[in-house]
């Protein structure tokens, strides 16, 4: 259930994104009207710029969330906030306080789409970029509109975030995983090592102090099917051995202690 659950993050981690249908992304995209007056609640937790992707604010195309996009036009805007949010103007100093994001115009599939990237990002008509459609930010909507030379446009609802982000739980999930596949075949082969190689097994590996190994566990075999060995809820005492079941063992030593004596009394 947990592989099916994480699916579509194993294929992306394997295979890398998909290519973009743009047309049926355009077919499939609904637009808004953006209008220069276009405000939202700063209060609210989509006034925002995400971290992260979500699946349920993102655009799927079979089941795929991360495409390779080619893109027809570019329409640049000088809207960009700084590492610590900071509307970025000519006065902004730029050198303490970096750009962390910025918007352009897109053109995709014949619709226009909010391209968020970073400051290193400087896509051209034609090129491919690769990113993940999540629903398009109220605050960077508002920036642009005030900015725009035309009132009431038609843009995409889904803006294409080229910074590099991930689905809200696309590494964790991944690394959950992996973990686990690593660890279960870890203990496969550690199976298939003591299947043919019985004597590795930890349990018959302590038998070596009391001498040969298959001549102490053909001792201790007899001596289990003997009549005075006694078997209780964690322990089996025969004449000379003593088991102790263990998790995932037995611990096997002499069922004496110094003089000779029985630990244990089997047939009492």
């Amino acid at each position: 259930l947990f592989t099916l659950s994480c699916r579509d993050y194993l294929i992306t981690r394997a295979f890398g994104p998909s290519p973009l249908d743009a047309e049926r992304f355009a077919a499939e995209c609904t637009t808004m009207t953006l209008t220069a007056d276009y405000s939202y609640d700063e209060t609210s937790p989509d006034a925002r710029i995400f971290g992260y992707a979500s699946p349920e604010r993102s655009y799927l195309q079979d089941r795929n969330y991360r495409f390779d996009v080619t893109v027809e036009e570019i329409i640049p805007t000088d809207f960009a906030l700084t590492m610590d949010g900071i509307r970025v103007t000519p006065e902004t100093d730029t050198e303490s306080d970096p750009i962390a994001v910025k918007a352009h115009y897109a053109v995709i599939g014949g619709k226009k789409v909010v391209l968020l990237m970073t400051y290193a990002h400087n896509p051209l008509p034609g090129d491919k970029v690769t990113g993940i459609f999540t629903q398009a930010s109220p605050i960077v909507l508002s920036k642009l509109a005030k900015d725009m030379g035309e009132d009431g446009m038609e843009i995409c609802e889904y803006m294409l975030d080229i910074r590099g982000i991930e689905m809200s739980s696309e590494f964790s999930d991944t690394l959950l995983w992996t973990t686990l596949l690593l660890i279960l075949l870890f203990l496969l082969a550690k199976l298939i090592i003591y299947y043919i190689k019985p004597h590795k097994h930890p349990m018959f590996a302590q038998l070596d102090k009391y001498g040969d190994l298959y001549a102490v566990a053909e001792d201790i075999e007899n001596e289990l099917r003997m009549p005075e060995t006694q078997f209780d809820k964690n322990e089996i005492y025969t004449p000379e051995w003593l088991l102790t079941k263990q998790s995932f063992k037995y611990k096997i030593g002499k069922n004496h202690i110094s003089g000779g004596k029985f630990r244990y009394t089997p047939g009492k």
